[in-house]
């Protein structure tokens, strides 16, 4: 008498209850993970705020370049005529 296994990948396999055991940890996982997400977010500060932050900065820096270029530019003009009248 030949009595028909379950086999995978040719070795014999026993039905194990695996949602039986593991729902609680299938369940609470993604909760936690979902919850640990959202406290985060809610800590760290509104997200857009936080990118107008950075445009804000980059445009103070950019202004504050053009500014010492400027007075680069009038420092070494104000040199040049020390030394003509030198």
């Amino acid at each position: 008498m030949t009595i028909a296994y379950r086999t995978f990948l040719g070795q014999r396999v026993w039905k194990t209850p695996i949602l039986k055991l593991y729902w609680p940890f299938m369940l609470t996982g993604p909760t936690i993970f979902f919850l640990f997400s959202a406290a985060h977010t809610a800590m760290s500060g509104d997200t857009e705020d936080k990118w107008n932050r950075i445009v804000d900065i980059a445009r103070e820096n950019t202004a504050r370049t053009k500014m010492q270029a400027e007075a680069t530019a009038w420092y070494e003009a104000q040199l040049a005529s020390a030394e003509k009248s030198a």
